[in-house]
């Protein structure tokens, strides 16, 4: 089998029909369509050694006079003696004005051919060497070792023509004095400076920290291209200096330079985020966290942290942890757990698509696939391989457990070892993309809500009328009613596919966990499916389920390094034997209580008004922020006429919602 290259390599692809075209392939190809068929080139030499032959014959058959023989001329007898010779001979007793008609116009039409005859084989022997100049792009490997002796014969060339030797060489005898080079040579001062360039190209390639340089001199490398914005931190060994230097580099190229004035860059720790996170960092964004909870989920409360920009959000969320809190608390399950990778494959035949679906599905066949898969890790576990054809096409369905990761890159490298395998066993199989989109990745896709990908979760939770009536204000009646028109009803007439749009605004709660706890953003697309059901139960209480077929989280690897983001995860205090399991079904239980809260707010028309509440500070953006005292806050609350062992229980703070009612402190397990 093919051993798998290193990615981004250009010299070895890991399929051979997808390596990457290099400018001289493309050169020479479209050379070859330039040139001219053999048979025209045939031709045209023919021709032309036919005409010049011709010429010859009939010039060497002349009469010892000087006129022509033209019995012995190879022309047929009807056709007419050249002229071109017959005007030579009878020049001499013509006029010197008349000389000129003694050529026939067919000699003149002969002599442009030959003429340029001439012209096109010394045009082709100039475009030749041009073209091999252009060809020759092979250029001598030189090893880094090695670099430093090769750039002590380098001659360099100034504006003014100036050559100097070994420029190295002199720079290093100018260390010691502490004088620079320009300094104690004048007319050096527009060279350059080969030692700097050398500095740059090891430090480029062995990563090594360049202390030495100023920043005003890599901001003016930066400006003219010698140095990318991206190798800043290769260069240097500071990564809040290597962000400030590209966000200067930055306010050259914009039309207000003073805008990234508001974008923050410092006080944060880069190391977590250079080669793991992002790219070009300029800063990072300050998004607002809010604490929802206590949420009581499978007999344990936990808080949710909940990043949000949207206001109401984490108010009307508490409201619904606060309801099911009194209601008992949320039942959860994880029921599937595979994430998935679908590549697609060409065939030449559709017999050679149904005999590799066929080899897939055989035991021999899967279990062949399934030691490949699953040697390129430990913590992956291939599921199940689903082959769905169109026509010549394959497209492969690899389902996989990958542990506490959400393990999308997991799944991608050991697919791409099965498909190594499936090459080896089909070689005219060609790999056409490693993700054909039938996984279905960062898209809205019914197969994933079918089939499932990243965690499946189920919750339900069963609220008393007392509750409804004393939390939500509404009943269950009036809920079910709700949901029936709005989540089904409305969703199908919009025409939301499948479980996408069968809810209230899960995607809210799903976008918040995600930014908070290093998820990635993207995939709320897909993990924001989820299907809201609520019926009514005996003694008129609300039974409410949520699916999730399809939530693709991880608590290893991604954003979930950051230290901000792996505050959040532990502040949520998740079983350390399932960490990834448990996050989903704390997603999906958050997702319940929002959809309890928002449900009710459209059914007692408080929706609006709880906006323009919550939604309508009275302090501008500008106030500076006031120091929270809890001093102050315990005055405030006598003021207000509540009692300092009232606001106090237990040393914990108690809740108090819009009517007044204390509400007891919940324990946190």
């Amino acid at each position: 089998a093919r051993k798998r290259s290193r990615s981004c390599s250009v010299y070895e692809a890991t399929y051979p029909e997808r390596r990457p075209v290099s400018v001289q392939t493309v050169l020479q190809k479209t050379v070859r369509c330039a040139d001219p068929l053999p048979t025209q080139h045939r031709i045209k030499c023919l021709t032309v050694v036919g005409l010049f032959l011709m010429y010859v014959h009939n010039f060497c058959f002349i009469k010892k006079d000087g006129s022509p023989d033209t019995s012995r001329l190879t022309l047929p007898a009807h056709c007419p003696v050249f002229s071109f010779y017959s005007g030579l001979y009878s020049t001499a007793n013509r006029p010197p004005e008349k000389v000129w008609y003694a050529f026939h116009y067919t000699d003149l039409n002969l002599l442009l051919v030959l003429l340029a005859g001439i012209l096109f084989y010394y045009r082709a022997r100039l475009f030749a060497v041009q073209r091999d100049e252009l060809l020759n792009l092979n250029v001598d490997n030189k090893e880094v070792s090695n670099f430093l002796d090769t750039a002590n014969d380098v001659l360099t060339t100034s504006p003014s023509g100036l050559q100097i030797e070994k420029t190295v060489d002199i720079r290093t005898q100018l260390l010691g004095s502490g004088r620079s080079t320009q300094e104690a040579h004048p007319e050096t001062k527009n060279i350059v400076d080969v030692s700097v360039i050398t500095r740059d190209c090891l430090s480029r390639t062995n990563q090594i920290p360049c202390p030495s340089v100023s920043d005003n001199e890599l901001l003016s490398r930066l400006a003219v291209g010698i140095l990318k914005t991206r190798e800043l931190e290769s260069v240097i060994s500071n990564p809040t200096k290597a962000v400030e230097l590209r966000r200067m580099d930055l306010c050259r190229l914009l039309s207000n330079p003073h805008v990234l004035e508001r974008l923050p860059f410092r006080d944060y720790d880069y190391r977590f985020v250079n080669g793991q996170c992002c790219e070009e960092v300029i800063g990072y964004l300050p998004l607002p966290v809010g604490k929802v909870g206590p949420l009581l989920l499978d007999g344990h409360s936990h808080y949710i942290p909940l990043a949000t920009t949207e206001g109401c959000l984490v108010a009307s969320t508490n409201r619904g942890c606060r309801a099911l809190f009194l209601a008992g608390g949320v039942n959860s399950v994880v029921f599937r757990d595979q994430m998935t990778r679908a590549p697609v494959v060409w065939f030449p035949s559709v017999l050679q698509v149904v005999e590799c679906i066929a080899w897939i599905e055989s035991a021999v066949g899967y279990q062949s696939l399934k030691t490949v898969f699953d040697r390129t890790s430990a913590h992956i576990n291939l599921i199940s391989v689903f082959p769905n054809p169109s026509g010549h096409y394959l497209h492969i369905r690899f389902a996989a457990s990958t542990g506490d990761a959400m393990g999308m890159n997991m799944v991608s490298k050991a697919t791409n070892s099965a498909l190594h395998e499936l090459q080896r066993h089909f070689p005219q199989m060609k790999v056409i993309s490693l993700s054909g989109n039938m996984c279905t990745d960062k898209k809205p896709a019914a197969i994933n809500t079918i089939l499932g990908r990243g965690k499946s979760v189920l919750a339900e939770a069963c609220l008393p009328a007392t509750v409804l009536a004393q939390v939500l204000h509404t009943s269950a009646s009036r809920l079910s009613r709700l949901a029936h028109a709005k989540n089904w009803i409305g969703s199908a007439m919009a025409g939301c596919p499948g479980m996408t749009g069968a809810n209230a605004h899960a995607a809210n709660i799903v976008a918040g966990i995600f930014a908070a706890t290093g998820q990635d953003l993207a995939q709320v697309v897909g993990s924001s499916a989820c299907l809201t059901q609520f019926e009514v139960g005996e003694n008129d209480s609300l039974i409410a389920t949520v699916t999730m077929p399809c939530l693709e989280v991880g608590t290893i690897g991604g954003g979930t390094r950051l230290p901000a983001q792996r505050a959040c995860l532990d502040l949520m205090d998740l079983n350390v034997d399932c960490p990834t399991e448990h996050l989903s079904r704390l997603i999906t239980g958050t997702v319940l209580a929002g959809e309890l809260s928002l449900m009710a707010a459209l059914d007692t028309d408080d929706l609006v008004s709880a906006h323009l509440r919550l939604n309508r500070a009275a302090v501008t953006p500008s106030s500076p922020a006031l120091p929270v005292n809890s001093d102050e806050v315990l005055e405030a609350a006598k003021l207000q006429g509540v009692s300092r062992a009232a606001t106090h229980l237990n040393g914990i703070l108690a809740k108090s919602d819009a009517s007044g009612r204390l509400e007891p402190p919940h324990p946190i397990m």
